[in-house]
């Protein structure tokens, strides 16, 4: 396993899984209304969700769910073995290296909610719709939670590097 975050932590694979990224965050801003998207969201009410949902025509709704499905189902195993990695470079083997993966699977449920939502609306569900803005909510808070994470990885890899350099005698060619 941890051949594995070695290899997803090379600065190669980081770039290639980074423009990745930068590839479906594009792609979802097409396939997304932003302004509507549940998946944007934190901590939404029923009528928040519905109004979302009411707000969008048929077309629309029907490229969110194509865009859930085609783009932002691949985006969550894009993000979260990038995420994977860069926890691996910066933290070594940890447990925080499963962090996106925990993200990943709260947005997976929150998809998957999204999805059943657009399939049967207009009819309303007050628990599905509660259900999916707990999943999303947790989602935010464990990618709050992630990038924390990250930003003291790189705090701590900066500053190490600034205030303990290595000796010469411990310098790797």
């Amino acid at each position: 396993m941890e051949s594995t975050f070695r290899s997803l932590s090379q600065k190669g694979s980081l770039i290639t899984f980074f423009l990745m990224m930068i590839a479906f965050n594009l792609s979802l801003s097409f396939f997304m209304p932003k302004e509507y998207a549940l998946d944007l969201k934190f901590a939404y009410t029923f009528s928040e969700a519905w109004q979302s949902l009411s707000a969008m025509d048929m077309d629309t709704r029907d490229l969110y769910r194509k865009g859930i499905w085609f783009l932002d189902l691949p985006y969550l195993i894009v993000y979260s073995v990038f995420f994977s990695g860069l926890l691996y470079r910066l933290m070594g083997m940890k447990r925080v290296v499963f962090l996106p993966f925990l993200v990943a699977s709260f947005d997976f449920i929150e998809n998957l909610l999204v999805l059943r939502l657009l399939k049967i609306f207009p009819e309303p569900s007050k628990v599905l719709t509660l259900i999916a803005s707990i999943a999303t909510t947790f989602k935010w808070i464990a990618v709050a939670i992630m990038l924390g994470i990250v930003l003291f990885g790189i705090f701590r890899l900066v500053f190490s590097k600034k205030y303990f350099p290595q000796s010469s005698s411990r310098s790797r060619l």
